[in-house]
């Protein structure tokens, strides 16, 4: 009899190292599933965030790019004005010579 209540309570208790293991598994299971869930939902996120950085990104490209062609255009305007004012300063010093020759003349002439 001892035997056999000793057999059955190995018996049991195998039982119960078994259940409590699937239990602990399943637990583990769920677990981890969950978290997988998480990290996926998580990594779901960071796409999302890393989409719009990236398109932020593209704009700010854009964004120089058009400076940089202002720049360009602003830079010949100003190349283009320091040619007029040269041609306006050569007039100018051409009409104040002018002027001197015919104020001489008048002064020649009145004189």
């Amino acid at each position: 009899e001892v035997r056999v209540a000793r057999a059955e309570m190995e018996q049991h208790c195998k039982v119960a190292w078994v259940v409590h293991t699937q239990l602990s598994c399943r637990r583990a299971a769920m677990v981890e599933r969950r978290l997988a869930t998480m990290l996926a939902e998580q990594g779901a996120v960071v796409t999302e965030q890393t989409a719009v950085v990236a398109e932020q990104g593209r704009t700010i490209v854009a964004q120089a790019e058009a400076t940089q062609e202002q720049s360009a255009v602003v830079l010949k305007q100003n190349e283009q004005i320091a040619a007029l004012i040269s041609r306006c300063t050569t007039l100018t010093s051409t009409s104040v010579a002018t002027n001197h020759k015919v104020l001489e003349q008048e002064r020649v002439i009145v004189g």
